[in-house]
C-alpha cells in the first residue's frame, strides 16, 4: 500500500490480517523503484488501484474534504501510475470535492485511467 498513513483502528486490523505491507512517503522517496518492484512480484497480469487523492499533497490538489500530512506530490503519485501503467486495468479515483472549481491534476488522472 502505498503512501500509507493515518490509519484508523480496524485498517490498521485489516492490514495487519491480510498481510498487506504499508509503504510510507519516506519509503517511496528513497527508493523510487520500490513500488515497481512490488508490482512486478504480484502474481497476476492485471492489476486495478483504488486511489484516494488525499495522498496527494495540497498544494498541487486542494479538492480534498479530508487533507493530511506526510503525502506525495502530485507528479509522484501520477510517475507510479504510469510505472506500473503496462499491467493496469483498471483506476479508482476517490476523496474528489470539486468545491466547484476544477484541478488540472485530476483532469490528468482521468485522461490517464480512461487511456487503459
Amino acid at each position: 500500500m502505498p503512501s500509507g498513513r493515518d490509519f484508523d483502528e480496524a485498517e490498521s486490523a485489516f492490514i495487519k490480517e491480510t498481510g498487506m505491507t504499508a509503504y510510507s512517503v519516506r519509503d517511496i522517496r528513497s527508493d523510487r523503484d520500490l513500488i515497481h518492484r512490488k508490482i512486478e512480484g504480484i502474481h497476476s497480469e492485471h492489476i486495478y488501484v483504488h486511489f484516494e487523492l488525499d495522498v496527494i499533497d495540497p498544494g498541487d490538489f486542494l479538492n480534498t474534504p479530508l487533507p493530511v500530512d506526510n503525502v506525495l506530490s502530485g507528479e509522484e503519485v501520477y510517475d507510479i501510475l504510469v510505472a506500473v501503467s503496462d499491467r493496469l486495468v483498471g483506476l479508482g479515483i476517490y476523496e474528489y470535492a470539486s468545491f466547484g472549481i476544477g484541478n488540472a491534476l485530476v483532469e490528468k488522472l482521468i485522461r490517464f485511467g480512461t487511456a487503459l
